[in-house]
């Protein structure tokens, strides 16, 4: 094959690629309750787990870096990257794979939160089908520890002609009376209608 035509097709995939990545606006599962808060506030409490807009969807600000760019019309703008730390310590999360046999899923998520009471923390839950296209994704709970609330802010999917990659952000409330100690939640994964099984976070509340 004519070697610019194969660097065409691979343009043109690329294209059809990003332009098919689509972001859901906010939504309510069961078991969370809905956000109108928009994404697009970017540093909430200038904390390492803050919310920023890369390319490949929502990362944590500790995760991340900025860089400048200058559009066509001679403005200054600022971009996030992920790859490289902010002067603060990474936030680290864990990939798991749940499901049988042939037909599982990788989920990679926060399965430790380290928090001090009367805070809010954000967990990106991204999920990756490799034999299947995902078309329904529900993360629900049956129960909360007390004094912890956990809010579902936003949902995207990643299509090149069907949709393998899939993000979801929640949003973890601490109350101000909760006691230090370890809490639990199980967040219950259902991808296309199935049940792939349940995955723990651990709420660790340090002493003030």
């Amino acid at each position: 094959m004519n070697k610019y035509l194969m660097v065409s097709l691979y343009l043109s995939a690329i294209i059809l690629f990003a332009s098919n990545c689509s972001t859901i606006a906010p939504t309510s599962f069961a078991g969370s309750s809905n956000q109108s808060e928009p994404l697009n506030i970017i540093v909430r409490e200038d904390s390492a787990d803050d919310l920023v807009a890369t390319p490949d969807g929502y990362a944590y600000r500790a995760n991340c870096y900025q860089v400048d760019s200058v559009d066509n019309s001679g403005g200054e703008s600022r971009a996030w990257l992920k790859g490289v730390p902010v002067i603060m310590n990474p936030i680290e999360d864990t990939t798991v794979t749940i499901g049988c046999l042939n037909d599982t899923a990788q989920i990679t998520y926060r399965d430790i939160i380290g928090t001090h009471s009367n805070k809010t923390r954000n967990n990106i839950f991204s999920l990756y089908l490799s034999e299947a296209a995902i078309d329904t994704v529900s993360i629900t709970w049956a129960s909360l520890p007390s004094g912890i609330n956990v809010v579902h802010y936003s949902e995207s999917y990643w299509y090149f002609l069907s949709a393998h990659r899939y993000q979801s952000i929640y949003k973890i409330e601490i109350g101000p009376d909760v006691k230090p100690g370890q809490y639990t939640i199980n967040f219950e994964i259902t991808i296309n209608g199935k049940k792939y099984g349940s995955i723990p976070c651990v709420i660790a509340v340090k002493q003030e």
